[in-house]
């Protein structure tokens, strides 16, 4: 079959970078696996027995890594990644079909009919307030969309949709991006048709990367990266990678719109937006013994990373392009941050290029990119150090500071409060030295000569005072820095006079996902005894746990 789902986890598992544990006690679908896989930080999350389905293996957090990225790209550099991705993207559109087998692993048990019913798939419940507009938790995550171009036939299409489990055969499902998938089911209403798709639930990582990158064709330019087969549909006439763990074959349903929702979205926020399509299925077909993935939801590493990282070096990749030859460049999204923020340094020879390079990410990166942060000269790229270097910069009255006003930016930025607009922060600053100091009820970074205050609302008259909610934690710099990117519109949230600048994030939040305590209780018992068991999964040849 070439590469596979099976081979490339296997490989992994048995490498020198294997960062695995295997959960081989049983636990629950219900909150359980969730909230396991969030405090097994980066490592991936194997689960041996889940409660209810002894058919199934559960596993997360496989894209939760720059490294397990390039490892399951087959890259060893993120050049070469970047070379593959930029010519897998350039490829064009081919229409042919692609040898179909007729045979493959997951048609080993296939449900038609009456016996249709997703219940039958350890469909997880994430966190407490999911699906909370119809009482139903149950959303698979990982589901790529496979469908076919109305005006092509030959073009097929996989994109992401989050998938929340309505009954035996009939889900609701949510097209946020508005992409091809999207454009898709809307040509076919606008025509009076259905549309059929299949839903594909594990199989190689790539194609999971590729999903996301807004583009057709993902089987013929995934051949940039693996050799692999396709399978026939059993229904549906649509092909599917055979390596598929699980394959659901539906038809939408073009009358019916069902208010979905909320989700745990990327941003680390409750997403309300949903397009409302829903779908009737056809079959369920999947492996004996079949591995289900789990993509974590809300704003973990692996949600952020299955659509942020490619992107991220291909605008680093385009704006040092367009810099002058001897220039260094090196710009970074914290994941925390949900990518509405951007730190690096641009440095030249030839003069200050950090404010072009700011720009060229807000060209480059124009759904997101809220506050960009460029050093004009090469240091490291902490949040703290930043925020020092922008209460210096009262010592210029903040003129390297440049805010933009109102653009379009993507639905999930809460700060925007539902109008999609927000103003941009955009800044060239000079590293300098700092301490953070911690008191009882506030940090304040100091320079030497300027301090920056941050607080839960505790003023001191400083160069430049951060306010935060109070459900912030203040040891922690990823939470608040993910406070000051996704609550502050810069234009409305941010005032400079008198030499000070002031940043307040304490507008009515929005709704956060919401951990339930008895599980979360349980998976810090559970980790902990893996931990001081030392069963995190070690390197050993000819493992497999699949087998």
């Amino acid at each position: 079959m070439g590469d596979s789902f099976r081979k490339a986890l296997t490989e992994y598992f048995q490498s020198e970078k294997s960062d695995t544990r295997i959960i081989d006690e049983e636990v629950d679908t219900r909150f359980e696996t969730t909230a396991i896989s969030f405090l097994n930080g980066t490592s991936v999350s194997l689960f041996k027995r889940l409660k209810g389905y002894s058919h199934f293996n559960l596993i997360s957090n496989i894209l939760g890594s720059e490294e397990r990225i390039l490892f399951f790209s087959g890259s060893r550099t993120r050049a070469d990644f970047l070379r593959r991705w930029k010519k897998a993207l350039s490829m064009d559109i081919d229409s042919s079909e692609m040898p179909a087998l007729s045979r493959a692993p997951f048609r080993e048990r296939i449900l038609t009919g009456s016996d249709v019913d997703l219940n039958v798939l350890p469909v997880p419940e994430h966190f407490s307030n999911d699906g909370s507009k119809l009482a139903k938790r149950k959303y698979i995550t990982s589901g790529l969309l496979i469908t076919r171009n109305p005006e092509n036939k030959g073009i097929l299409n996989m994109g992401y949709g989050r998938i929340q489990i309505l009954g035996k055969n009939r889900f609701a499902f949510d097209c946020g991006s508005k992409g091809h998938t999207w454009s898709y089911i809307r040509k076919n209403m606008d025509n009076g048709e259905a549309t059929d798709f299949s839903v594909v639930i594990g199989t190689h990582p790539i194609f999971y990367l590729l999903g996301a990158a807004f583009i057709e064709d993902e089987f013929h330019r995934a051949r940039e990266f693996i050799d692999f087969d396709v399978a026939e549909g059993y229904m549906n006439g649509i092909p599917v990678p055979a390596d598929a763990e699980i394959v659901i074959e539906a038809t939408h349903n073009p009358g019916e719109i069902i208010e979905e929702g909320p989700f745990g979205e990327y941003t680390g926020y409750m997403g309300y937006d949903t397009t409302g399509f829903t779908a009737s299925c056809k079959s369920i077909m999947y492996r004996n013994n079949a591995i289900y993935y789990d993509i974590l939801p809300s704003n973990s590493m692996e949600h952020v990373n299955n659509f942020s990282y490619p992107r991220s070096l291909l605008i680093e990749s385009r704006i040092a392009e367009s810099l002058p030859g001897n220039s260094q460049l090196k710009i970074e999204w914290p994941h925390y941050a949900s990518r509405f923020l951007a730190l690096g340094y641009a440095e030249s020879g030839a003069g200050s290029i950090a404010m072009q390079a700011a720009c060229g990410i807000v060209a480059q990166d124009p759904l997101w990119a809220k506050f960009v942060l460029i050093y004009r000269k090469k240091s490291s790229l902490e949040l703290q150090g930043f925020l020092a270097a922008i209460a210096a910069s009262s010592e210029h009255a903040f003129s390297n500071i440049t805010i933009l006003p109102e653009s379009f930016i993507i639905s999930s930025d809460v700060s925007s409060g539902g109008i999609m607009k927000s103003s941009r922060l955009l800044a060239q600053l000079d590293p300098c030295h700092y301490k953070v100091r911690k008191f009882r009820d506030h940090l304040i970074i100091d320079t030497g000569k300027h301090s920056c205050l941050i607080s839960h609302g505790h003023s001191e008259g400083l160069d430049l005072e951060i306010y935060l909610p109070d459900d912030i934690d203040l040891e922690d710099f990823s939470k608040i820095g993910w406070a000051i990117s996704t609550r502050v519109d810069p234009g409305r949230d941010i005032s400079i006079s008198g030499g000070r600048m002031v940043m307040d994030s304490r507008r009515a939040g929005a709704e956060i996902p919401v951990m339930n305590v008895e599980a979360l209780k349980n998976a810090e018992r559970v980790v902990e005894a893996y931990s001081k068991n030392g069963k995190i999964m070690v390197k050993r040849q000819n493992f497999s746990p699949f087998s």
